[in-house]
């Protein structure tokens, strides 16, 4: 989990720098937004897609590592740590909820207070949105097809035809998805202050196409950012709305100035693409310890060591199976009248008569094991019947091959070191 929000940071700001660098500052607004939202979503996946690709062999990998580094490598990760230490495993964990049910709560919180204001308002419907016309001085701003004013401006006839545009643009583009998508997201991840910073450069190239908008309607570039600067102090939308006064800093007029020139710089455009093949290559592909030569053989490798092994094991049992041995009825009979035989069948001892009601095709294999002469005088100076049954003896034997096995693998491993 760790490892997965270190490569989706480290992802989002390799695609967020990108922008700020070459983007950011060219009026190819339209394309910056479909840009930043899909860089969103590609910074949260592609970390969880892992891809092997053969590159170097293990041994050129090592080399390139020092010994002295090597050697103080842990080999704990954080998860394994955290995972030894259960308290800061559940903290860790605890911080983390609390934080989406405060976040959770500011979320619901704000898209109620924008309810509230749509039925506080005085509603008056248009022909593709909504006027909502609001008994304070506000900035203007917008949400999904509700554009919010102040009504003493709108019957004061101060509502100018450029700001109805501007919110406009924001209704027609949907611009309100991009918000409550960017503000779930911040919900789950709080935390990181990466989705902070993509939430302002989303709302800010928002308002830059809305001011695109507007000037196709107001040539007067100068009268237009008097026009913004009226609400440079007004009252501020609730987060979850479009206002017209997100962020009036001296970039965005002096962005103003170049929103209906001719985009330039369409180069840049393409740069997205080998920027996206690098993200892939640093987040979801790993190296693999083969050569490039070495892939296409993978499957038939994996299909070799199984058939290897397969005639190991028919080879084991072809050489080492335990032929069977069965006592006749003549052995059974003595050895239940003897008492001085100790009878044991599938490793358990059994009374003398219990064979009484036993056949010799019960048996798969038997031995009679004489006693020790250094035993003499001690209960174990005592003679033995070992007795299998036929399914003891199957079992017996797959176990055997198991152990054989296991047994010539360990052998090949000591005489390799």
């Amino acid at each position: 989990m760790i490892l997965y929000l270190v490569e989706s940071t480290l992802c989002l700001l390799l695609f967020l720098g990108f922008y700020h660098l070459l983007l950011a500052n060219e009026n190819c607004y339209r394309f910056n937004r479909y840009y930043l939202l899909g860089s969103l979503g590609l910074g949260m996946l592609l970390p969880i897609f892992h891809f092997s690709w053969g590159i170097f062999p293990i041994e050129a990998i090592s080399t390139l590592i020092p010994p002295e580094v090597s050697a103080f490598t842990s080999t704990d990760s954080p998860s394994d740590l955290s995972s030894k230490i259960p308290f800061l495993d559940n903290l860790g964990w605890g911080i983390y909820l609390l934080g989406v049910i405060i976040m959770s709560v500011r979320f619901f919180w704000h898209l109620g207070q924008l309810f509230i204001k749509i039925k506080q308002g005085l509603i008056i419907t248009k022909e593709n949105y909504k006027l909502v016309l609001l008994p304070m001085d506000i900035s203007p701003f917008s949400f999904f097809n509700y554009c919010f004013f102040s009504e003493k401006e709108f019957y004061a006839g101060k509502l100018n035809a450029s700001l109805i545009q501007h919110e406009l643009a924001h209704i027609r583009q949907r611009h309100s998805l991009d918000i409550l998508l960017v503000e779930i997201l911040r919900v789950f991840n709080w935390f990181n202050p990466v989705f902070h910073a993509y939430k302002n450069a989303i709302r800010l190239n928002h308002e830059y196409l809305g001011d695109q908008a507007a000037l196709k309607h107001h040539q007067d570039i100068i009268s237009y950012q008097q026009l913004l600067f009226k609400y440079i102090r007004a009252q501020n939308a609730i987060p979850l709305a479009s206002p017209l006064n997100f962020s009036l800093t001296k970039k965005r007029f002096q962005m103003i100035q170049f929103h209906n020139s001719e985009p330039k710089n369409q180069w840049k455009k393409l740069l997205v693409v080998p920027l996206t093949f690098l993200a892939f290559l640093l987040f979801s592909v790993s190296l693999a310890g083969q050569t490039k030569e070495e892939l296409p053989k993978i499957r038939e490798i994996k299909i070799a060591e199984e058939t290897k092994k397969k005639k190991e094991i028919e080879a084991i049992q072809r050489s080492k199976k335990i032929k069977k041995r069965i006592p006749t009825k003549e052995e059974l009979k003595k050895w239940e009248k003897d008492k001085s035989f100790k009878i044991s069948l599938d490793r358990k001892a059994i009374k003398n008569r219990d064979l009484k009601k036993m056949k010799p095709e019960d048996f798969g294999w038997y031995v009679v094991v004489q006693p020790k002469e250094k035993d003499k005088g001690t209960d174990k100076y005592q003679k033995k019947v070992v007795l299998y049954s036929q399914s003891y003896y199957a079992k017996n034997l797959a176990e055997r091959v198991l152990i054989e096995i296991e047994a010539k693998k360990r052998k090949e491993e000591r005489e390799a070191h």
